[in-house]
């Protein structure tokens, strides 16, 4: 009746994220300055009765690098690995650059075998904003992100990134044209 409070603890949260999960709860992700940290990113899993899966931390899992300070960790978006488990991909603003991370994290709220603690670097090119992700169908996941060059992807799987080819198209509109 009165909501299911997802995190609590101290801090300040921004800019959450909500994908509905295949078992009918939902993961949330955002990010947080909490007392003495650097804004990082959690992630949270909620059952469709309002609880916490087996394994998933109260006011929840913290995915990115505590050790980022000063630096902040923000815009997180997610997506699901078809087993149970998700995606979360977010930026680091680095003052002059602006890398991108992504992590694996399990059903069970744990990082997935082969990832590092806190994530892969999704290129190493400077100056990537607006991260977006989404599920390969394989186990996997592809991240887009913009650059000012133009937009970019890649693909990872449990073996690590493979590079993918973005194609856009451009059209000028026209009164007499749809």
């Amino acid at each position: 009746e009165e909501g299911v409070l997802v995190c609590g603890g101290p801090g300040e949260r921004y800019d959450i994220h909500v994908e509905r999960d295949a078992l009918g709860g939902v993961v949330l992700a955002w990010w947080e300055f909490r007392p003495g940290a650097a804004a990082e990113i959690y992630v949270s899993r909620i059952r469709p009765d309002g609880t916490l899966p087996p394994g998933w931390p109260a006011n929840g899992l913290r995915v990115s690098n505590p050790a980022s300070q000063p630096y902040t960790d923000f815009d997180p978006v997610v997506t699901f690995d078809g087993a149970g488990g998700l995606y979360v991909a977010w930026c680091r603003d680095y003052n002059t650059i602006s890398p991108s991370y992504i992590q694996h994290i399990t059903t069970l709220g744990t990082v997935a075998d082969g990832w590092p603690e806190y994530g892969h670097y999704v290129a190493t090119t400077p100056e990537q904003s607006e991260p977006q992700i989404v599920t390969d169908g394989r186990g996997g996941a592809i991240v887009i992100w913009a650059q000012p060059d133009g937009y970019y992807a890649t693909r990872f799987a449990a073996d690590g990134p493979v590079a993918v080819s973005v194609s856009l198209a451009h059209r000028e509109a026209t009164p007499d044209r749809v």
